[in-house]
C-alpha cells in the first residue's frame, strides 16, 4: 500500500498567519462565485463542460465543478508562493508580436523563428536579465487567450532560474494530470529532463497570472544532469520507415537550429545523429545499437506508470544524442497530447521501440523495480506531495480542471502488469555487415574480435579477454564486446595504427610491474592526424585497475563522423591508477574521468596540449605524482568532490588547479611552479588549500570568482600558504571569498575575463 505524506519537509513555504486569513476571508467568497459559475457552465452545453474541466465524460465534470469551490479556498488558504516573472517589452516591438499572432490566427499556422525576436527586459525577484523572444510553437489556438507561448532567449550571463532558453506557455489540461509527476521521477531516475516551474507573469506591469516556465535542451539544462551539451532531434514522420521517404522529407528535425549551425561541433554532431537515426529506422542497425535501451525502457515504463503515453507519441519524443556514448537519449518534457490518430498506448514509436529483444528485456525489468520502487512508499509520500503542492497552485485559476490523484494511481502500480505489444522480430542489419560503416561504437562479436587479435583468449567465467605479454600490433580497433574487460599482464606492449585505439563497456586490468611496464603506444614523432586514439572505457559496471602502465603519443578520437577529445577516458565507471605515465597527448585531455568514482597514486602526466587531468561530476583523490607541462590546466574539475594531496605540479600554462560548476575539494601539501594561475575555486565551488606553496605564477597566485551566474560566487580558504614571485597574490571577487590565515581579503568588483581562456566556457 502506498503511504502518503500531505506535509513534506520539502513543502513549499508557507505565507504567515494574518495572510492566511485574509486569504481564508476571499477564499469564502470566492468560493460561493465559483460556485454559481460553475452551476451556469453545468446547465450550458456539454461540449463547454466537457472543454473547461478536461473530463472525459460528463459526470466527471460534473464532479470536477462540484468540487471547484472547494478546490479554491484550498488553494488559497494554502498560501504557496509563487514566484513573479516580470516582461517588459517596448511598445513597437509588442506591436510586431501582435501583429504576428494575428497573421496566425488569420492563416491557422504560427510560422515562428529566430527573424522574429524582439528584446525585451526580464526580472524575477533579484535575477534580471535582458532577452530577446518571440512567439513559440505551431498551433493557433494557445494564441487566442492572452498568455501567449513565448521563446525567450537571454543576453550575456543573464538566467533565470538557472535558464537561459526558455519557453512560457499557459498551463494547459495535461499539467494537470501526470506530466509533473513524470517529470520530478524521471529525474530522479537520471533521465534528461526539462526543468520546469510555475510563476506569476506580468508584461508591461499587467498581471496575465500563471505560466509555466521550461527550458529549452541547451547546455545549462545537459549540465545540471551530468551531461555534455549535444544536438537534440525530434521526428518529422513515424518509425519505423517502412520504405524511403519521399526525396526532401526530413527524418527529423534539430531544436536549436541556429545555435547548432553556428557550432562547428554541434553541427558534427547533428549530421552523426542523423546518419545513425537513420540506420535505425531503415532497419541497418537494431534500435538497441542507436538509442540507450536501459534510458528509453525506463522512459516507456515510467510514462505508463504515469498515465502518460502521449509522452510516447512520436511528435513528442526529444532525442538527446549524448556526443560521448553516440547514443540517442530520452527527454521528458512538457507536451500535449498527440492529435491525429496515435494510438493510445502511446504509438508506433512505443511498439518499434519494444520490438527490440534488448529494449524488450529491459522494459520488463524497469517496469518491475519502478513499481517495487514505488510501493515502498517513501518515494511515492515524496512524489504525490510534490504533485499536491503543483494542484494547490493551479487551483488558484483553474478550479474547474479534473483532479488528478497521483496517490491512487500509485496504489494500483505495483499490481498492473507491464503492457508489451505482440511484435515480431526487429530489422537489423544483415549477418556479416561491416558494424563500423554504420556505428561508431559498436560491439563486435567475440568470435571476429578472438580471430582479428590472435594475442588474446576468452575467459569465460571472468567474462574477460586476456593478452600474453609481449609486443603486439594491434590490428585495426580493438572494440571488446558489451560488458566483456580486457586484462594485460605484466610486459604487455600494445603498438596501434593511426586512429586506431580501444573503446570497451568493461573493466581494464593493465597489472603492469616495475620491471614490466605495460606500454600503450602508436605511431611517434607524427602529426597529430596520424597518432593513435587513446583508450575509451565507455561504462563498466566493475571496476578497472592500472598499475604501471604507461600511455603516450594520443591524439583523441575520431569515428565514423564521432568524436572524442581526449587521450584516456572513463565514463560512468571506477578506476584505481598507480604509478603509471601519461605522456605527450595532443586532444583536449590527458586523462578524462566523466561520472567515475578513482584515486590516482603517483600517476605522472607530462606534455599536455589541454587539460592534464580532467574530472566531470567524479569523486575521488589524487594523491601524488607529478603534472609537467600543460597547454591547459594541470587539475580541471567540475560539479565533483576530491581530495588532492602531495601532487607537484610544473609548467602549466593556464591554471594550477581549477575547482568549478558545485564541486567541492580539499587541498594539501601541493607544489605549484610557473603556472598562469595558481589555484582557483569558481561557479558555487567552496576549496580548502593546506600546508602548500605556489611560486612564479604570471596573473593571480589564489583566487575566487563567478563566471556563469546560474552557479553562484565561489569560495577559497586558505591556511600554511607561501606564495612567492605572483603578479597578484589574492583575488576575490564581489561575493566570491578567499580567506588567508583566517583572514578575508577586500573583494573587488571586477571582470574575470583574465582568469580563462578566450572562448572558454568552463563546462
Amino acid at each position: 500500500m502506498v503511504k502518503v505524506s500531505r506535509r513534506p519537509e520539502s513543502a513549499p513555504p508557507r505565507e504567515p498567519g494574518r495572510r492566511r486569513a485574509r486569504r481564508a476571508a476571499w477564499a469564502l467568497l470566492l468560493a460561493g462565485v465559483a460556485g454559481l459559475a460553475a452551476l451556469a457552465l453545468a446547465s450550458g452545453p456539454r461540449s463547454a463542460l466537457l472543454r473547461e474541466t478536461g473530463a472525459s465524460s460528463l459526470s466527471e465534470a460534473a464532479r470536477a465543478a462540484a468540487m471547484a469551490p472547494v478546490r479554491i479556498a484550498r488553494a488559497w488558504v494554502a498560501g504557496i508562493r509563487v514566484p513573479a516573472l516580470t516582461l517588459d517589452v517596448k511598445f513597437e516591438d509588442l506591436h510586431r508580436l501582435h501583429e504576428k499572432r494575428d497573421e496566425a490566427l488569420r492563416t491557422g499556422v504560427l510560422e515562428a523563428s529566430d527573424a522574429d525576436l524582439v528584446r525585451a527586459d526580464v526580472g524575477l525577484g533579484d535575477q534580471k536579465a535582458e532577452a530577446q523572444l518571440r512567439l513559440d510553437g505551431a498551433a493557433v489556438e494557445p494564441l487566442r487567450g492572452e498568455r501567449w507561448p513565448l521563446m525567450l532567449q537571454l543576453h550575456g550571463d543573464g538566467q533565470i532560474l538557472g535558464m537561459r532558453s526558455f519557453t512560457l506557455r499557459e498551463p494547459e489540461a495535461p499539467a494537470f494530470r501526470g506530466e509533473a509527476s513524470l517529470l520530478a521521477h524521471a529525474r530522479l531516475e537520471g533521465i534528461v529532463t526539462v526543468r520546469t516551474a510555475l510563476v506569476e507573469l506580468t508584461l508591461n506591469g499587467r498581471r496575465l497570472g500563471l505560466v509555466e516556465i521550461a527550458d529549452v535542451p541547451a547546455a545549462e539544462l545537459f549540465e545540471s544532469q551530468q551531461r555534455r551539451e549535444g544536438p537534440v532531434l525530434r521526428f518529422e514522420r513515424p518509425p519505423p520507415l517502412d520504405a524511403a521517404p519521399p526525396v526532401g522529407a526530413p527524418l527529423a528535425s534539430a531544436l536549436r537550429p541556429g545555435a547548432i549551425e553556428r557550432s562547428k561541433k554541434l553541427s558534427r554532431q547533428r549530421d552523426t545523429a542523423l546518419r545513425l537515426l537513420r540506420a535505425a529506422l531503415s532497419g541497418a542497425a537494431a534500435p538497441s545499437d542507436v538509442f540507450d535501451p536501459v534510458l528509453f525502457a525506463r522512459f516507456v515504463a515510467l510514462a505508463e506508470l504515469w498515465d502518460a503515453p502521449h509522452a510516447l507519441a512520436w511528435r513528442n519524443v526529444l532525442l538527446y544524442a549524448n556526443p560521448l556514448t553516440a547514443r540517442f537519449e530520452p527527454v521528458v518534457h512538457p507536451c500535449a497530447p498527440a492529435a491525429g490518430s496515435e494510438a493510445p498506448d502511446g504509438g508506433s514509436f512505443r511498439r518499434w521501440l519494444l520490438s527490440d529483444p534488448t529494449v524488450r528485456t529491459a522494459y520488463e525489468a524497469e517496469r518491475s523495480r519502478l513499481a517495487g520502487d514505488l510501493s515502498t512508499g517513501t518515494l511515492a509520500s515524496e512524489l504525490v506531495a510534490q504533485a499536491e503542492a503543483r494542484a494547490r497552485v493551479l487551483d488558484r485559476e483553474h478550479p474547474l480542471r479534473t483532479a488528478f490523484d497521483p496517490a491512487s494511481l500509485l496504489a494500483d502500480a505495483p499490481r498492473s502488469e507491464p503492457r508489451v505489444p505482440e511484435v515480431g522480430a526487429p530489422r537489423v542489419r544483415p549477418a556479416g555487415a561491416d558494424d563500423e560503416a554504420e556505428l561508431p561504437l559498436a560491439s563486435p562479436g567475440l568470435d571476429a574480435l578472438l580471430a582479428r587479435h590472435g594475442f588474446l583468449r576468452w575467459d569465460a567465467e571472468e567474462r574477460m579477454l586476456i593478452a600474453r605479454p609481449g609486443r603486439w600490433d594491434v590490428d585495426g580497433w580493438l572494440i571488446l564486446p558489451e560488458g566483456a574487460g580486457l586484462r594485460l599482464p605484466a610486459g604487455t606492449t600494445l603498438h596501434f595504427e593511426r586512429r586506431r585505439g580501444i573503446i570497451a563497456r568493461g573493466p581494464l586490468d593493465f597489472l603492469g610491474a616495475p620491471d614490466a611496464p605495460i606500454v600503450l603506444e602508436g605511431p611517434s614523432d607524427v602529426r597529430e592526424s596520424e597518432m593513435w586514439a587513446g583508450v575509451y572505457v565507455v561504462e563498466s559496471e566493475r571496476p578497472s585497475r592500472w598499475t604501471h602502465v604507461t600511455v603516450r603519443d594520443t591524439g583523441g578520437f575520431r569515428r565514423h563522423g564521432w568524436r572524442l577529445e581526449g587521450g584516456v577516458v572513463f565514463r560512468k565507471a571506477r578506476v584505481e591508477i598507480e604509478d603509471s605515465t601519461f605522456r605527450r597527448n595532443r586532444s583536449d585531455d590527458s586523462l578524462n574521468l566523466v561520472r567515475a568514482s578513482f584515486r590516482l597514486q603517483n600517476v605522472t602526466i607530462v606534455d599536455s596540449q589541454g587539460d592534464a587531468f580532467d574530472g566531470d561530476y567524479v569523486e575521488g583523490e589524487i594523491a601524488g605524482g607529478l603534472i609537467e607541462g600543460a597547454g591547459g590546466d594541470a587539475i580541471d574539475v567540475g560539479g565533483s568532490k576530491i581530495v588532492v594531496h602531495g601532487v607537484r605540479i610544473e609548467n602549466v600554462r593556464d591554471k594550477g588547479i581549477v575547482v568549478g560548476e558545485h564541486s567541492r575539494a580539499a587541498i594539501e601539501d601541493v607544489t605549484i611552479e610557473h603556472a598562469g594561475t595558481g589555484v582557483a575555486s569558481k561557479n558555487g565551488s567552496e576549496t580548502t588549500l593546506r600546508r602548500s606553496s605556489i611560486d612564479d605564477v604570471g596573473d593571480v597566485a589564489l583566487t575566487a570568482y563567478m563566471n556563469h551566474a546560474e552557479y553562484g560566487p565561489g569560495g577559497l580558504v586558505a591556511d600554511g600558504i607561501r606564495i612567492t614571485r605572483a603578479a597578484l597574490p589574492a583575488l576575490a571577487q564581489d561575493g566570491s571569498h578567499v580567506t588567508i590565515d583566517g583572514e578575508a581579503i577586500p573583494t573587488v568588483d571586477a571582470a574575470v575575463d583574465r582568469l580563462y581562456k578566450d572562448g572558454e566556457t568552463d563546462r
